[in-house]
């Protein structure tokens, strides 16, 4: 049900039901879970089995595919300007019947009750997680949910993203930021962080960047807000901000893009 490999000798990459990834870090001291993925299957226990030290959970954000095994765990940060997105999200029934629709041999006793949501901890912009020679930054970078955040680990020059950033991103959601407001996230991180990170990381298969993703996101957003940027209609007043082929990838050849309304 869970597979695991080495990002690098600290970092894991674990891929979990629904084609969604969390990581877990580790330093000298403690270590960090990213993300639970939908919360079918005892996430906990495949943890505790790869993990020397104690450990807490970070959420990237509040969507059932990041959220939706918290109750496993007694110790979690998320922002909290996604409670109400995990508290629409991470209902057992809503999760449920995903799976009904979706995995082949679904056995409802292995989908994870819902958390409280007094549970999360706020996760502010800038706390910094001291693993023990090793540190992770958490950033707000809303855009996807108000309360995506990234997760920076200098030591290795490599940021988390999740689902704020990627090649095939989520804008058309109800409760996605206006292009404007992303536009300002993205720049607002750059001013910080550009420079300081050779390695992108991802919460889906499927999507893919580096260092790139970022100037090629606030390009696109330039090019909607000027009214130069011509996109692909997908229905339902969705739009695709570039053309793309079956892969995902841009036809163009660059690397960023998004659904929006």
């Amino acid at each position: 049900m869970f597979t695991k490999e080495m990002i690098n000798e600290k970092l894991i990459r674990i891929h979990l039901p629904g084609n969604v990834f969390a990581y877990y870090l580790e330093g000298d001291t403690s270590g960090l879970l990213i993300d639970t993925g939908f919360g079918y299957g005892d996430l906990k226990s495949f943890i505790d089995s790869i993990s020397t030290k104690p450990y807490i959970l970070v959420c990237t954000h509040g969507h059932l595919d990041h959220a939706g095994g918290v109750v496993q765990f007694d110790t979690v940060y998320m922002n909290h300007k996604d409670i109400d997105v995990a508290r629409m999200h991470t209902d057992t029934e809503l999760r449920t019947n995903y799976f009904k629709s979706s995995v082949s041999d679904f056995k409802e006793e292995l989908v994870q009750p819902m958390c409280p949501l007094d549970r999360y901890q706020n996760l502010e912009d800038g706390m910094t997680f001291d693993l023990g020679n090793l540190h992770v930054v958490s950033i707000d970078l809303p855009g996807h949910t108000p309360g995506s955040v990234v997760l920076y680990i200098p030591e290795y020059r490599i940021v988390l993203f999740g689902d704020a950033i990627n090649s095939a991103g989520f804008l058309q959601l109800p409760e996605s930021s206006s292009i404007p407001e992303y536009r300002e996230a993205l720049i607002h991180f750059n001013s910080f962080y550009k420079g300081k990170y050779d390695i992108a990381l991802f919460s889906h298969p499927h999507n893919f960047g580096g260092t790139e993703l970022v100037d090629e996101t606030i390009e696109l957003c330039d090019e909607i807000i000027d009214g130069t940027l011509i996109p692909v209609e997908m229905g339902d007043g969705i739009k695709a901000a570039k053309p793309f082929n079956e892969q995902n990838r841009r036809i163009d050849g660059k690397t960023a893009n998004f659904l929006y309304k």
